[in-house]
């Protein structure tokens, strides 16, 4: 029930007064992902996470050796020393995170001439894998999102600090900010994608920054990836050459096609692929007249979050309970 008054209230602040659209759904973003109690498949496992990566301030040093340095990001190890010190419940880093979450979409609304484009994006296409999944990814991407389209100059000074804080939110983070500004042609993708699928084959190592067994399963059949990636990598390389009027074989959808040829044989970079499509698809909505596509356009433009949207729910409908996962139904929150 809590989740269908989410949604209600997320779209009929679709019809708020333009300037009311931004206060009205960062309130509603805050409290429906801030108050969430268990809600997420990695609710429970987030939460230890936080707890095992509180820094002692008798032994410094020892919360920033081996493993511990790279199972919670600077950000995180401090916000959940913060709340340790401070005697309050851990389940309160994430509506904190929540808060910052709301105060950048305030912001990122706020700027954008498409308000009910961005937050029709931010509802399909964002709520159920981010955040309610992969919550410090979520955290990192909205801070991506943020640094790439707030300022107007990417290379300012306010704009760096927000993207080495997004850095700090997960590593992650780097190589897709360094994927988004390479410049590669047919050529280098060739070498480039033969030379990564050789190497990821030769060393069959456990990737750092995701953490997954990489010969576990291929994306193909984990949890129905292969079509999700097909049909997204196919509606965002339509998209970039109808909508944004761009070249068939861009930078961006090279990339693309070399996430989706990788992630079919290692399902961890699935992530990634996630990360980048919605890092470039979010900022596209910044360089968009939308009022002035024709029609084809605008289907295409919000047919994408639609898509992941459907495949969302399908996950959830079908989801089943697991040891230490967060539940979906019924929604919980510590508001009730």
């Amino acid at each position: 029930m809590h989740y269908l008054i989410y949604y209600l209230l997320s779209f009929v602040s679709l019809l708020a007064p333009s300037k009311i659209k931004p206060y009205l759904f960062s309130i509603i973003w805050f409290l429906f992902v801030g108050f969430r109690d268990g809600i997420g498949v990695d609710f429970y496992s987030t939460i230890i996470v936080f707890e095992r990566q509180i820094i002692d301030l008798n032994d410094f040093s020892n919360s920033f050796n081996g493993y511990n340095f790279f199972d919670a990001e600077l950000v995180y190890k401090i916000i959940a020393t913060f709340l340790n010190y401070t005697n309050n419940k851990m389940n309160y880093a994430l509506t904190l995170i929540a808060l910052i979450e709301a105060i950048f979409i305030f912001l990122l609304i706020k700027k954008t001439k498409n308000k009910n484009l961005l937050i029709f994006f931010i509802i399909t296409a964002f709520s159920l894998h981010y955040p309610m999944n992969a919550m410090r990814q979520g955290f990192c991407l909205i801070g991506l999102i943020f640094a790439n389209n707030y300022f107007n100059n990417r290379k300012s000074i306010s704009s760096t600090f927000f993207y080495i804080f997004s850095f700090l939110l997960h590593y992650a983070s780097l190589p897709i900010v360094f994927l988004s500004r390479l410049k590669i042609n047919l050529k280098t993708f060739l070498i480039a994608g033969v030379a990564v699928v050789l190497l990821i084959n030769f060393l069959n190592f456990n990737t750092l920054l995701l953490r997954y067994s990489m010969d576990s399963l291929d994306g193909f059949t984990f949890k129905g990836y292969g079509l999700k990636l097909f049909g997204f990598s196919i509606l965002f390389i339509i998209f970039n050459y109808v909508v944004m009027k761009k070249i068939l074989l861009t930078s961006e959808n090279l990339c693309i096609i070399l996430f989706l040829i990788i992630t079919l044989k290692f399902n961890p970079f699935f992530r990634l692929f996630y990360f980048y499509v919605y890092y470039i698809l979010f900022s596209s909505i910044y360089k968009l007249d939308y009022k002035n596509l024709n029609g084809s356009q605008k289907f295409l433009t919000v047919i994408i979050p639609i898509f992941f949207f459907i495949f969302e729910w399908q996950e959830i409908m079908r989801f089943k309970p697991c040891e230490d996962c967060g539940d979906w139904f019924p929604y919980k929150s510590l508001l009730f």
